[in-house]
């Protein structure tokens, strides 16, 4: 018993030993950024200044909606636009495993079938659909490695 005991302890200091050095090292960020895909600018004026409160008892708010959209609401109209920016960024950052959840089923499906050399993996998380059933054949060939 007091063996197994004996390279128990021995392990668990080594190990503990090697997690000390790795985390006195510091981490070396090789490159940050950021890119957008997709989308257009949308240029609003003449719209009221209007004054928002957005939970009950809290301060209102100034929104000004004139000006250039920062933001892009989820509508069935831009399924399209949207959809072409998924595909952007395959473009530019793939090979690539694709996460997506619940409304996104959609679009992670219908992108990694328009460019399905580009994406090694699908993870669906309750998707909420799942593309084109008459592609669903393409992401058979989608590389594995």
């Amino acid at each position: 018993m007091s063996d197994i005991l004996g390279v128990t302890l021995a392990a668990v200091l080594t190990v503990a030993t090697s997690v000390a050095a790795s985390a006195a090292e510091p981490i070396a960020l090789r490159d940050m950024g950021s890119f957008h895909v997709g989308g257009r600018l949308v240029e609003i004026s003449g719209k009221p200044v209007k004054e928002i409160t957005f939970a009950p008892g809290g301060v209102p708010a100034k929104i000004d909606p004139n000006g250039t959209k920062q933001n892009v609401p989820r509508w069935t109209t831009n399924d399209d636009a949207t959809l072409a920016a998924y595909i952007a960024e395959i473009d530019r950052v793939c090979p690539c495993v694709i996460l997506f959840h619940s409304q996104a089923g959609t679009f992670g499906f219908k992108a990694a079938q328009a460019r399905p050399d580009k994406v090694k993996a699908l993870i669906a998380v309750e998707p909420a659909g799942v593309g084109d059933p008459a592609k669903f054949e393409a992401l058979k060939r989608s590389p594995r490695s």
